[in-house]
């Protein structure tokens, strides 16, 4: 959101050096200001991440031990899976991912670095509805919010990438089938 891009580069390597190795930045007042914002969102994330892989390596281990039988412990510390309707699941973290602006505006800049062409919020909101019809049609499963933004991302990029279609009516960025 910053207008010089030289800001957005560096507030962005900032949070990048800081999520990867944990290096305090070194940035002028205002972006430390932006920074000291994000920090704890940051923190939060790595000690979520940490304590997910600490779960995950107690749950290997007590799957060993236990010879391929569930133990009271593995049973405890086993993430809790949604179950449901699939439509009913895809509907619910699209419209999660439709409230997480920072999400959404995280997917159109990466997706647009990545195809190297103009996505906005606008663009990524406007194709969740689409990809939520996609996985009702496909073989794709989607269990969990991660796996359902990862493949809403994938899916974005394949669509960013088609070529223009002569005489589509596009405003913004062309290869998006919704904009017809």
């Amino acid at each position: 959101m910053y207008p010089d891009e030289n800001d957005r580069r560096a507030l962005t390597e900032a949070i990048r050096k800081y999520q990867l190795d944990g290096i305090e930045p070194d940035l002028p007042p205002a972006l430390m200001v932006a920074f000291a914002f994000l920090r704890p969102t940051i923190d939060r994330r790595r000690r979520n991440a940490e304590k997910a892989r600490n779960r995950r390596e107690m749950n290997k281990k007590n799957a060993i031990t236990s010879g391929g039988r569930e133990s009271k412990a593995h049973v405890m510390t086993e993430p809790r899976k949604l179950s449901g309707n699939p439509t009913m699941l895809t509907d619910m973290y699209g419209a999660r991912l439709l409230n997480d602006k920072t999400r959404l505006l995280h997917i159109a800049s990466e997706s647009g670095r990545r195809c190297r062409k103009r996505v906005t919020v606008d663009d990524v909101i406007r194709n969740i509805s689409f990809f939520n019809d996609y996985l009702f049609h496909s073989t794709e499963k989607v269990d969990s919010e991660e796996a359902y933004v990862t493949g809403f991302q994938k899916f974005l990029d394949k669509l960013i990438q088609l070529p223009d279609i002569p005489g589509r009516k596009c405003r913004q960025l062309s290869g998006f089938p919704l904009q017809l």
